[in-house]
């Protein structure tokens, strides 16, 4: 269900490209939860942040593994939470993605396109 409205219908990784709508379900669970904490942060409540921030990852659960302190569907993902970097420029459609990003610089989805490790980090 969530892979369809990230991006990812038959490829092993998502891209915001695959759907029309995929690059909107970004925005709305990533971005404007950065934004909301910015806000909040800027008219002083704190806690409030905090339990915004505390939307998409937790750490402060009890015994932690990396797969439960990461609430956001896309992150739950055992191939995204592989630590393995070997893969980190993926070929899409034929050609690197690293390719893209020096044709659109500046477009950050480019570069971590069908690499949400990235947005995690």
């Amino acid at each position: 269900m969530f892979e369809k409205a990230f991006g990812k219908f038959k490829r092993e990784a998502y891209s915001e490209e695959a759907d029309p709508y995929a690059i909107y379900s970004w925005e709305a669970c990533a971005h404007v939860i950065s934004l909301l904490m910015e806000r909040l942060k800027s008219t002083g409540e704190y806690e409030l942040a905090l339990k915004v921030a505390r939307l998409p990852f937790n750490p402060s659960l009890d015994n932690p593994k990396l797969g439960q302190t990461w609430l956001f569907p896309l992150f739950r993902d055992s191939l995204i939470q592989s630590s393995d970097l070997s893969n980190y420029f993926i070929m899409r459609d034929g050609k690197l993605t690293a390719a893209e990003w020096d044709i659109n610089h500046g477009l950050i989805h480019a570069a971590a396109r069908q690499r949400p490790i990235i947005y995690m980090k």
